[in-house]
């Protein structure tokens, strides 16, 4: 049995000013909700093989925020290495299971986020 994610479009070095993270918070709302743009309903489907990485709240915000250097966020970094660095990935917050992808796209680093959401259990 596995799960199924589908994400929204590919945001490439994207960043989110300190206010609009902060209003944003202030609702209590998912951080990947900030990725999703609100007139676009596009979605691509997520291959059921792709890795997950589950990280704390403090590294997924700034993934879906800033999109740092791996190097910068310690337990994303050395879950990500030792899966021998995979190319696509999902990344889940263990605190409320928010889920984005990443597409590094040849590079040691991401180039592309998205919002990511958990479509179905596949049997």
């Amino acid at each position: 049995m596995g799960e199924v994610y589908e994400h929204g479009p590919l945001l490439k070095k994207w960043f989110v000013n300190n206010t609009a993270i902060l209003d944003h918070e202030s609702q209590d709302l998912a951080a990947s909700l900030m990725l999703w743009k609100i007139d676009d309903d596009r979605v691509w489907p997520v291959s059921p093989h792709y890795r997950i990485i589950s990280v704390p709240y403090k590294e997924f915000r700034e993934l879906v925020f800033m999109l740092p250097d791996f190097t910068e966020l310690p337990i994303l970094w050395t879950s990500w290495c030792s899966l021998d660095r995979p190319v696509k990935f999902i990344v889940r917050c263990i605190d409320d299971n928010d889920t984005i992808f990443i597409d590094t796209s040849g590079f040691h680093y991401a180039r592309y986020r998205a919002a990511c959401r958990f479509k179905k259990v596949m049997v």
